[in-house]
């Protein structure tokens, strides 16, 4: 079952965020990746990832976190920005897809991170995209998204 996410136009305005530490027995994330892996600025991107609850007696998956990793602290560590959430609707497993749009050109790193039911969080994993200029004088036209 495909989740879709909250479509997000992403900003460098955010409150900063942390990671949170994987639970034992809590829920995992796996396979997040960009699709397309490539973009242009004012296109849309698709985030996807797989989610799996922590085994059948736990509680379902409810909710997904994205931050946005942010190169510039001086110990090679991402500083992290919060860059929305949304809701898996208390699945046990599935497939998410979060749209989002880039305004500006860049390489950009994300960070995603899901909680259960019973505020356990997830691994943490993260993907990188980057989104080339718009071309002056021609049409903003977006290549064909794909749907999330």
């Amino acid at each position: 079952m495909m989740m879709p996410g909250l479509g997000l136009v992403l900003t460098a305005c955010s409150a900063p965020a942390a990671l949170h530490a994987a639970a034992p027995g809590g829920p995992a994330i796996s396979n997040l990746q960009f699709d397309p892996d490539h973009a242009r600025a004012g296109c849309r991107v698709v985030l996807r990832f797989h989610f799996e609850s922590g085994g059948d007696a736990a509680p379902a998956v409810t909710t997904w976190a994205l931050m946005r990793g942010d190169p510039r602290r001086p110990d090679g560590e991402d500083a992290l920005r919060a860059a929305g959430s949304g809701s898996l609707g208390g699945q046990r497993s599935g497939e998410a897809a979060i749209p989002l749009m880039f305004p500006d050109a860049g390489d950009y790193r994300y960070y995603v991170q899901v909680e259960d039911g019973a505020a356990r969080w997830s691994n943490a994993l993260d993907a990188r995209v980057v989104v080339a200029a718009r071309r002056r004088g021609v049409s903003p036209a977006c290549p064909m998204a794909p749907e999330p």
